[in-house]
């Protein structure tokens, strides 16, 4: 890994302290186990808090200093506002290859971890009219280690991270570091896509599937209602059952399938108009749609475009999610294709993911 140093960054604006990082160390430890990084500082190699918290107390943004990086921080700053969050730490990683493949000279070094500060200490100006404290932390190693591992030990509810960075591919919907931090499911994630343009959360898209556990992001909506004035749409999709395809169907089977579409309709309207009905006695404005369709997923995108949804916002799992898979099905195919800005809410358990090897939480997300 090269030289391993870290750095708390001291802004005139903000009271921020040296206890998330250290000198000489990087957050991601290369030979001891346990050990605490500064005074005050996320502890190694003690266990996380359990749960999640939905409303986010500790909210991590993620930079390179791009300009593609820096389209999450507008969002982050409306998230943070809603959640009242307590703590924001921005997070900047120096890899070896911003020095080249050669071996990093002192002075290199220097240039780069001040161009980082400074890449910090504007991106904090965005958040000066809140009541939250703002830290800065610089680190070097692989860009998604030392994420994941803050994210694991440093009590982090939402992290907040760009779809690309400098060097991504365009190729892909989403950059390998994002992929890689997004696919651990250890909190909260809201990934904006590179080309979003969205910078206030004033519509978002709220698919249910009547479950309690898709319930979970509702929290979530009177805090950002009274904070942005945002409308809700409330969606539900109703696939239609799939019949043996080798055998045709007859009228019967026909009549059997509209009248499961038809009822399974009219429970989902009647479910979705209790929520609204919640809703709207807070001051909340809220729409609802009902939509049939063989493929969930398709019709809530189709929609969010339809409805010019800022953000679609969704809970990771709802009644069919496993609880050994970091996201249901329908997150997974909307982190797949991410037409627009997308807020999954952890609602598992941080101690059953972090069980969990690495490779079996990536729950279809490529990395």
């Amino acid at each position: 890994m090269g030289v391993a140093l870290v750095r708390g960054v001291y802004s005139e604006a903000y009271s921020v302290t040296v206890g998330r990082a250290c000198l000489a160390r990087a957050l991601l430890p290369t030979t001891e186990p346990t050990g605490s990084i500064g005074a005050g500082g996320p502890r190694l190699g003690l266990a996380r808090r359990a749960p999640v918290s939905v409303i986010a107390e500790h909210v991590l943004v993620t930079t390179d200093g791009s300009t593609q990086a820096n389209r999450a921080v507008p969002l982050a700053v409306a998230a943070i506002e809603a959640c009242g969050s307590r703590t924001v730490t921005l997070l900047r990683v120096l890899t070896n290859g911003e020095s080249g493949h050669k071996p990093i000279q002192a002075l290199e070094w220097e240039l780069g971890r001040a161009h980082a500060e400074a890449d910090l200490r504007h991106a904090a100006a965005e958040f000066g009219a809140m009541q939250t404290r703002v830290e800065q932390v610089v680190a070097e190693g692989k860009a998604a280690e030392q994420i994941l591992h803050f994210v694991e030990t440093a009590e982090v509810d939402l992290v907040v991270i760009a779809a690309h960075g400098s060097d991504d591919s365009r190729g892909w919907r989403m950059g390998s570091v994002a992929r890689k931090v997004v696919a651990s499911g250890q909190a909260s994630v809201l990934i904006v896509p590179t080309e979003a343009e969205t910078t206030a959360i004033k519509r978002v898209l709220l698919p249910l599937d009547c479950s309690a556990r898709s319930e979970c992001v509702l929290p979530l909506v009177a805090r950002l209602a009274e904070a942005h004035d945002t409308e809700f749409v409330l969606a539900h999709v109703v696939a239609r059952p799939e019949l043996p395809q080798r055998l045709p169907a007859g009228a019967r089977d026909r009549e059997i399938v509209d009248e499961l579409v038809r009822r399974s309709c009219e429970r989902a309207e009647t479910y979705l108009h209790n929520v609204r009905e919640r809703l709207v006695s807070r001051g909340t404005r809220v729409q609802v749609k009902l939509i049939v369709d063989n493929h969930p997923a398709r019709a809530i995108e189709r929609l969010a475009t339809s409805v010019r949804a800022d953000l679609i916002m969704v809970s990771a799992h709802g009644s069919g999610g496993h609880e050994r898979e970091a996201y249901g099905s329908i997150p997974r195919r909307l982190l797949d294709t991410l037409v627009k800005p997308l807020w999954i809410v952890q609602d598992l358990p941080q101690a059953r993911l972090r069980a969990q090897p690495r490779d079996e939480r990536s729950s279809g997300v490529q990395s």
